[in-house]
């Protein structure tokens, strides 16, 4: 019968501990019945916190405790791959539909919505199709209509530009002129290669609806379009006058919506592939209130192409 050397109650061969008082069996030498004790003393021990597990030997409970760390370690490697997987794909869809929105940063490379059937509340502008349509139908050599016509507003003169031919004018008219005493702010003033003059228009509103139209010397493969919106006959003038935000562009059937940043500055308006034009409208889509009066203003705006 195996003891206990601390107590003497009888404990069973495969017993770690003792159940009477604790003692860790393991920490004695046994030898028929009789033990050697070590120098470290007994082992304090709560037998009723205590449930036994059964194993053959040392080895087994350890390489037990191994395999679960391993089971436990390859679960958590998988669940790691997975989200890893599963978060790739979803930043990779993100930066592609941020991609379609906006191409680059700031506003030297900024794509903008096309539109290919806007609502017109305030009428159609010059040259909407129909019979009676004063636009030529046909188109210059090279140029792939059937390609969806972006673009993009620049802070800066693209390379291109100096490759390409300023059109001419043969025609500019508005749907409101403003008069200022003997002084008639028309349309030709958008065309006249002069910042100090401006079309300003005279609408009982902020110049939302408002528009303007140029009927060029021929037809252009158009690729570029540079504005100098608001009042550029100094700069507060350009802050007292309304100036626009959004504008259509038109250029015969095909129609862009652009939007500009509130800054005295020349935007160039680069298009995604030329397109054929011989009459070339804008529509003011919003505006940016002026201090002092609502009249709307653009000083410049000329027509690139070849």
């Amino acid at each position: 019968m195996r003891r206990c050397p601390y107590c003497g109650n009888p404990v069973a061969e495969q017993a770690k501990f003792c159940q009477e008082c604790g003692t860790d069996l393991r920490a004695y030498e046994m030898d028929e019945g009789r033990a050697a004790i070590r120098t470290d003393g007994p082992v304090e021990y709560d037998p009723e916190g205590y449930e036994e597990e059964e194993f053959d030997n040392e080895e087994e409970h350890y390489s037990r405790e191994g395999r679960k760390t391993l089971t436990l370690g390859i679960v958590l490697a998988s669940l790691i791959c997975v989200v890893g997987v599963g978060l790739y794909f979803v930043v990779s869809n993100m930066l592609q539909q941020e991609h379609k929105i906006d191409v680059g940063s700031g506003l030297n490379n900024r794509p903008v919505q096309v539109t290919t059937n806007p609502s017109d509340e305030s009428g159609q502008l010059p040259g909407d199709g129909g019979a009676d349509s004063e636009l030529p139908g046909t188109q210059l050599p090279g140029i792939q209509e059937q390609l969806p016509l972006q673009a993009y507003v620049l802070t800066e003169s693209p390379a291109g530009l100096d490759s390409c031919v300023a059109a001419g004018i043969e025609e500019a008219e508005a749907s409101s002129v403003l008069e200022d005493g003997n002084v008639f702010h028309v349309a030709e003033h958008m065309v006249d290669g002069r910042a100090e003059t401006s079309w300003q228009e005279s609408s009982d509103g902020d110049g939302t609806g408002e528009w303007v139209s140029l009927q060029l010397d021929r037809q252009y493969a158009v690729r570029y379009i540079t504005f100098k919106l608001g009042n550029w006959k100094s700069e507060h003038l350009y802050y007292a006058n309304s100036r626009p935000a959004a504008i259509l562009l038109k250029l015969d059937e095909q129609e862009v919506y652009l939007e500009f940043p509130d800054s005295m500055r020349t935007f160039t308006v680069e298009l995604s592939r030329e397109c054929a034009a011989s009459r070339i409208s804008v529509q003011v889509q919003s505006v940016y209130a002026g201090s002092n009066w609502s009249d709307c203003c653009i000083s410049e705006m000329t027509v690139y192409g070849n």
